[in-house]
């Protein structure tokens, strides 16, 4: 739905993925474009908000090791990838979902007052 319901876009699942990818792309740049259609950091919509919730959970496990075994595999494609890099982009992820929450708290407490 171009140009309506801003609000739910900001925040809601099915755009948290494209949100993290265009970030995440801003971040790493040819790190990723370099990939070409091996990843679906190169193609809107492709990367699933699922995958964001994987790569956060093991952030959150403290497995880095996870979170770098979804970048490099299927979900992810990136296969140079290295510890460092999966923090940085653990943190992506943890940013934009941080951002969704912080929106709809906001717009929560705008409704109650």
């Amino acid at each position: 739905n171009p140009g309506v319901q801003y609000a739910e876009k900001m925040i809601s699942g099915y755009y948290l993925g494209e949100l993290v990818r265009l970030l995440s792309l801003e971040v790493f740049r040819e790190d990723i474009t370099d990939y070409a259609e091996n990843t679906p950091l190169n193609f809107p919509w492709k990367f699933r908000s699922e995958t964001v919730s994987d790569v956060l959970t093991n952030y959150y496990q403290d497995n880095i090791n996870g979170v770098l075994d979804i970048l490099r595999g299927e979900k992810g494609g990136l296969t140079k990838f290295e510890q460092q890099d999966a923090r940085v982009f653990a943190k992506i992820c943890q940013l934009i979902i941080n951002r969704s929450a912080d929106l709809s708290a906001t717009l929560l407490l705008g409704t109650l007052e």
